[in-house]
């Protein structure tokens, strides 16, 4: 092999390291929503795919041919649409190894490398300076790589947010990837001492604190949810041999966690309650179960042989779904939301499992021999259970408020997403009634009038479109003095949703984006709200400071935004305005005068033109008068730069 050739190979060898190196570095692995492992296999399957094609490219030309611009375009296109059906065979062959999408992480490798094989090919000579442009840039991909490693091994990584909401201007600590079970979906929160004990999507415990530093403490338990995750994947098999298999189905089969729920005892000891499916090996069906873990806080974290108990199980044991209009298997509608009265009572809220007389029957929510759509009441000693009240859904969050009213958050079908006020014989009226429709319909085909929910208990408040309501807690304590009372509702539509009551009724409800899907929702000890994320991220919720650059930034938001998901409001989006050049943002149509105005936004051009717009820019559309104060200025323009 001659020099010429070696050179050739070594350049595509090191494009392909590049490529399984480079493009992981900016995509957040929340994003991709992927294991470790996962990724690195993935992006080395891809970069392989890259190295193949430019072999044979080089192959094409020592045999006369000429890989012009449109051969290794074509090619390029056709190798990596081969390795895109490879992986989504893969999935569909093997879903519980290939339990996630990784929509972003090949498509980058794939563009770049299509990229490089049409230049590497087109641009002929200049060996070495390819060689160390690539070596290069392999270096570059390694040292990132450590990086990451080492900050995923030193903890979370840690974000600031800025909220604004009605009352309060907010402050979200977001810490990303805080536990990263490769599950990605699932699990819940619950208040633990002076932190939070989380249950991932499968079923690991951690207890988690935020520290004075700013920084998360992940405690991983010696105990898990005794979820039977392979034992419900082998009675599917079973059952169903390869009609379950395919991109997802594993997803939407696969048991769920419904809620935890830790009750501290007068002696300092716990019990935590956790439901969650359970997989019936003989009888070859599913229930939900509630288990108990009972000790001491160091028993929790030290002991593996504390034993769970199993507190009650639904029943009849539901069957599978192998031919009908609905899932596999309903785990998705588990509720699961747990409460207590007292030391005597637990309640819990159980999901139909799509037995609602439509996409399966029976009609399990109207029976009251059946546990199913209803909220049970439990003897917490005996694990005696009785119907408490009926007619639900997907009821995924309980809140018992200090005078043991009860409040219940029920996920609906396609809108009528419901805050329902839990009375002792009420009867809620699913699947008879709601507020929603089926999904592709503009109906409900059981509600005999479409949009009413007459002759049964009516919601405190129903929600559309559609909320995808999980968690709720009611907000105690002096750090939201201005929300004392009033209850927070978590939500897969990126928002939680605060509602005030008034002698019963939903006076106020406040949307609040966050921007993520949210699992679960607690709040602590000293008052922060907590968000649990399908992510698997971690958000504090606190107000802002007042006085100092987190408050007075909301002087702006009435016309600005501030996030990077956000498009521009009255104003241009001022997200990393500090450096930036002046009328630069390319989604906001500023004055002429601005425009004239030119070069860049550096801190004194700030601080002048915010002590007074008009002034310094003549012409100016911006109506605020100024800030006199040239210490708020410094503080407002200290934030800004760190906010980029």
């Amino acid at each position: 092999m001659n020099r010429s050739v070696v050179g050739q190979v070594l350049i595509h060898a090191l494009a392909a390291a590049a490529l399984a190196l480079l493009p992981a570095l900016w995509l957040e692995k929340s994003v991709l929503r992927a294991t470790q492992w996962q990724t690195a296999a993935i992006a080395a399957a891809f970069a392989a795919t890259y190295f193949i094609c430019a072999i044979a490219l080089l192959a094409f030309e020592a045999r006369g041919g000429r890989a012009r611009l449109a051969r290794p375009l074509l090619a390029g296109a056709a190798a990596f649409g081969a390795a895109f059906l490879a992986m989504a065979i893969a999935q569909a062959k093997w879903p519980t190894v290939f339990t996630t999408t990784l929509p972003l992480l090949p498509v980058a490798i794939s563009i770049l490398g299509i990229a490089l094989l049409v230049v590497l090919f087109a641009v002929r000579g200049a060996t070495l300076v390819k060689i160390l442009a690539l070596a290069a840039a392999v270096g570059l991909g390694m040292f990132g790589q450590a990086r990451m490693t080492g900050s995923s091994m030193a903890g979370p990584v840690r974000d600031i947010v800025y909220l604004d909401s009605s009352l309060y201007a907010l402050k979200q600590t977001v810490y990303r990837n805080s536990i990263d079970d490769g599950s990605g979906r699932g699990g819940g929160i619950a208040t633990y001492r002076d932190g939070h004990l989380v249950a991932d999507g499968l079923g690991a415990l951690h207890i988690v604190r935020e520290t004075d530093k700013g920084s998360l403490e992940v405690e991983t338990l010696p105990h898990r949810v005794p979820l039977n995750t392979e034992e419900f994947q082998r009675g599917a098999e079973e059952l169903l041999g390869d009609k379950w298999r395919g991109p997802g189905r594993d997803y939407w089969f696969n048991p769920r966690i419904g809620d935890l729920l830790v009750q501290p005892r007068e002696d300092g000891s716990f019990r935590l309650y956790v439901s969650h499916h359970f997989w019936k090996t003989q009888e070859r069906c599913a229930v939900v179960r509630v288990s108990v873990l009972e000790g001491s806080d160091e028993q929790l974290r030290t002991s593996p042989d504390l034993k769970w108990r199993t507190l009650y199980d639904t029943t009849p044991c539901l069957q599978l779904n192998p031919g009908g209009r609905g899932l596999v298997f309903g785990a998705l509608q588990i509720g699961g939301a747990m409460g207590l009265l007292g030391d005597e009572y637990l309640l819990i809220a159980v999901g139909d499992h799509e037995f609602d007389g439509w996409n399966r029957t029976p009609a399990l929510p109207q029976d009251p021999a059946s546990p199913y759509g209803k909220v049970m009441r439990i003897r917490t000693d005996t694990g005696e259970a009785e119907m408490y009240s009926l007619g639900l859904r997907n009821p995924q969050g309980m809140y018992v408020d200090p005078a043991g009213e009860i409040w219940t958050t029920e996920h609906g079908p396609r809108g009528g997403d419901e805050l329902n006020h839990i009375r002792q014989g009420a009867n809620y009226g699913w699947p008879k009634v709601t507020y929603g429709t089926d999904y592709g319909l503009h109906n409900w085909p059981l509600n005999s009038i479409p949009g009413r929910h007459d002759g049964f208990e009516q919601p405190t408040v129903a929600f559309l479109p559609s909320l995808a309501a999980t968690g709720v807690i009611g907000i105690n304590g002096d750090r939201f003095g201005a929300w004392k009372g009033d209850l927070v509702i978590a939500s897969l539509d990126a928002q939680l949703k605060r509602v005030r009551l008034v002698d019963g009724h939903a006076v106020v409800v406040e949307p609040l984006r966050l921007g993520t899907r949210n699992r679960d929702i607690a709040q602590g000890a000293d008052g922060k709200i907590v968000v649990w994320t399908d992510a698997n991220d971690l958000i504090f919720i606190e107000p802002a400071g007042t006085g100092d650059g987190e408050s007075l930034v909301f002087q702006c938001t009435s016309c600005h935004t501030i996030q990077d998901w956000e498009k521009a409001g009255i104003g241009p989006n001022l997200l990393g305005v500090v450096g930036r050049n002046v009328a630069s943002e390319d989604d906001y149509d500023y004055s002429p005068a601005m425009k004239a105005f030119g070069g860049r936004w550096t801190r004194e051009r700030l601080d002048e033109f915010l002590a007074n717009p008009s002034g310094t820019v003549p012409g100016t559309a911006m109506v605020f008068p100024g800030m006199p104060d040239p210490a708020q200025r410094r503080q407002l323009i200290d934030f800004l730069e760190r906010h980029d």
